[in-house]
């Protein structure tokens, strides 16, 4: 199976959600079979040099430390450019280590949510609920 991992919350400071996903990362490496393939697209190709992954080079555009610009770039990125490099790639599956996930892909997605306060709380995260 060929996993596309969506890691383009990292940036060169990882906080909670990159660190979250530079372990998920590691941890899949270590587990997958020989069959298995993992291809990571990130903005910080270095993370995953001691790796037995493909990693395929985004734009540093998406990187958080870029503010909330970042953030509509990363939506954006994963709206449009994701599916043509995850078919490119022939990837099976999607995972994001956010809760971003694709609109437009017909293969299987997994997504993590990290926070259900907007879902226990709506009239709290109107904005989130409205955007996610």
């Amino acid at each position: 199976m060929k996993i596309g991992i969506n890691a383009t919350i990292l940036d060169d400071k990882p906080t909670g959600l990159g660190i979250f996903t530079l372990n998920i990362i590691n941890q899949l490496a270590d587990i997958l079979d020989e069959k298995d393939e993992l291809v990571i697209y990130t903005s910080i190709p270095s993370y995953f040099e001691n790796l037995n992954v493909t990693v395929r080079k985004v734009t540093d555009s998406v990187q958080p430390k870029n503010g909330k610009k970042a953030g509509l770039i990363r939506f954006l990125w994963t709206q449009f450019m994701f599916p043509i490099l995850f078919y490119r790639d022939k990837c099976d599956i999607m995972y994001s280590t956010t809760h971003h996930g694709n609109l437009f892909l017909t293969n299987k997605q997994v997504l993590t949510i990290h926070d259900l306060l907007p879902i226990k709380f709506p009239n709290q995260y109107m904005l989130q609920n409205l955007l996610f």
